[in-house]
């Protein structure tokens, strides 16, 4: 199947790995990566022009319901199997992007650093 080696993308690992709380990373244009605490600051989400927002937790949060929202009710752990919602995913972050040259996507979960660690 596939392994880390073969994407190439450290660019954007780098700057997860740095990433701290409160913080938004833009790994592709337009698609932020992000903690749960950053993803529910509506003047965060704001001031990135933050249309849609990909939650990756157990239960869904609350966010404002300007936003389009996709949940994925997953545990922040290394043993979710998180390849069955991979394709909605892509299609949900697609679907978005094509809507408005203005739409941004924001995935977030709940610790950032558990999550590219």
């Amino acid at each position: 199947m596939f392994s880390r080696a073969s994407f190439k993308v450290p660019v954007w690992q780098s700057a997860l790995r740095t990433a701290s709380i409160d913080t938004a990373s833009e790994i592709l244009p337009r698609v932020y990566l992000t903690d749960l605490s950053t993803a529910s600051d509506e003047a965060r989400l704001a001031s990135l022009g933050i249309t849609h927002v990909i939650s990756v937790i157990e239960e869904a949060p609350m966010f404002p319901r300007s936003l389009r929202t996709f949940h994925i009710p997953l545990s922040d752990t290394p043993d979710q199997y998180i390849l069955p919602y991979l394709p909605t995913t892509t299609s949900f972050i697609r679907d978005a992007l094509a809507e408005s040259p203005d739409s941004r996507v924001m995935v977030s979960d709940r610790a950032l650093f558990v999550w590219t660690g």
